[in-house]
């Protein structure tokens, strides 16, 4: 049956609960669709309600060049939301595994044309597993961040022998 009146009512809370007394007063009628406002969403959860492909490359982009580049190629095809998952896992992995990792990840992907997020997980998933292996077998040593026997600039600065500069 088609409906002779659509009814838009708007509520500050309890709109579930209003709408259902709603319809219940009158005969033959329904709630057939309830639309949120962008802003009723938790913070960080609209990117998902709203589906927004702008917005998600633009996300992808913040965790890395590649990852970024790697989005954007995913969503641009004629029908985005189609592939919306695949964006979304890729940018749990960044969470997962560190944007390093998952931009170097999507760097070799994209280098042979690869625009599956599967495989970049798997290759992420077997790189750590075999990292895990090395760390315990002792085959693995982190290393610190700052060399310790590194020398500093000026030890390599070119200084003139004799009179003129430059000779030797």
């Amino acid at each position: 049956m088609i409906p002779k009146n659509t009814i838009c009512l708007w509520f500050d809370k309890d709109a579930h609960e209003a709408a259902r007394f709603y319809a219940a007063t009158f005969p033959d009628s329904a709630v057939t669709a309830v639309h949120k406002a962008p802003a009723d969403y938790p913070s960080g959860k609209e990117l998902y309600a709203l589906r927004s492909v702008d917005a998600i490359v633009e996300r992808a982009r913040k965790q890395g060049e590649h990852v970024g580049e790697l989005v954007d190629r995913l969503l641009g095809c004629t029908l985005p939301w189609t592939r919306m998952r695949q964006a979304y896992h890729l940018l749990r992995l960044c969470e997962r595994f560190g944007r390093a990792r998952v931009d170097e990840a999507c760097r070799r992907a994209l280098a042979f044309d690869v625009l599956d997020v599967t495989r970049i997980d798997r290759m992420l998933r077997t790189a750590q597993k075999h990292e895990d292996q090395a760390v315990e077998r002792g085959k693995l040593v982190q290393l610190d961040l700052v060399p310790r026997f590194a020398r500093p600039a000026d030890a390599f600065a070119t200084k003139p022998s004799g009179g003129e500069e430059g000779s030797r």
